[in-house]
């Protein structure tokens, strides 16, 4: 059993009650467990790769007695539809990095609206993610931990607005260079590079800006730099220089975060089959499935 399964199988508390194990005819087995722990209801739903409750944890569905659910998804099929949202960072479908999710919802099952969750890499990076109780015209605010799990410092931020806006904070131990002490690029609606701020470790920042014309090409670059009581020491506009750009957001990265956020709420494991009859040869001891 991996780690993951054991971290998951040991929140739910010892019952003496049997689970049930249905066995699905793709060769995957949805477990249900008919007590979780005080502040869940019954049953935490899981679905494993293999049959009698074996292989890979794919997904499960906790309901909380006080309201609102949690769904843990690894399986690669789902993560792939979710990974669309690296589109918007200009990453790609970036589904075949992921390793699982854990996101929060307002209802029942994996039903409502998805208000926060967690996603890990399978290189080991964590990114926690929040969307709902944000400031207003954001639509998602994601912090990337240095430590496995929630745990080290934040190494960045990502800020998705509405309007097509993305903001990054790269903060220090994030791999900038050396005298560096945080960089922050902002991209405006369209999707360009708007300015890039640079705070260095003697106090001084530097604060550049790109300008571009009506039709989104490139016409000038800004640069300020002040000093650390904030005083501007110098000034500087010139023509552009080196490669285009990057262009993050925009418009149609919103549309696509909008359709990547649309596929977390998957189907509930088993749902297909959950109202079919159980035979008796289906449905197992606990102790005699793990």
């Amino acid at each position: 059993m991996n780690e993951t399964q054991s971290v998951l199988q040991s929140m739910a508390q010892a019952s003496s009650k049997p689970e049930q194990i249905i066995n699905q005819p793709d060769g995957t087995s949805v477990v249900l467990l008919p007590q979780g722990t005080a502040a869940e209801s019954d049953p935490v739903i899981r679905e494993f790769s293999k049959p009698d409750g074996q292989g890979t944890l794919l997904e499960q569905v906790v309901d909380f007695r006080a309201g609102g659910s949690d769904v843990f998804i690894a399986d690669p099929k789902i993560l792939a539809q979710i990974g669309q949202i690296g589109t918007v960072f200009g990453a790609g479908n970036v589904g075949d990095q992921l390793a699982s999710l854990d996101i929060k919802f307002t209802g029942a099952n994996g039903t409502g609206s998805a208000t926060s969750g967690t996603a890990v890499t399978k290189t080991g990076d964590t990114y926690q993610f929040e969307l709902a109780g944000l400031p207003p015209g954001e639509l998602v605010s994601v912090r990337e931990f240095s430590g496995p799990g929630l745990s080290g410092q934040i190494e960045e931020t990502i800020n998705v607005f509405n309007d097509g806006r993305v903001q990054f904070n790269m903060l220090g131990g994030s791999g900038l260079p050396n005298g560096v002490k945080a960089m922050q690029e902002n991209f405006n609606e369209q999707g360009n590079l708007a300015t890039v701020r640079t705070q260095l470790s003697n106090g001084e920042v530097v604060v550049e800006a790109l300008n571009y014309d009506a039709s989104g090409k490139e016409v000038s670059q800004t640069v300020e730099t002040f000093n650390a009581q904030n005083q501007v020491v110098s000034s500087s506009t010139s023509a552009p220089s080196g490669p285009t750009p990057p262009q993050i957001g925009g418009q149609a990265a919103i549309q696509s975060i909008i359709a990547a956020l649309s596929s977390l709420n998957p189907p509930v494991p088993g749902s297909a089959v959950a109202t079919a009859s159980i035979p008796s040869h289906k449905m197992t001891l606990a102790a005699s499935a793990h």
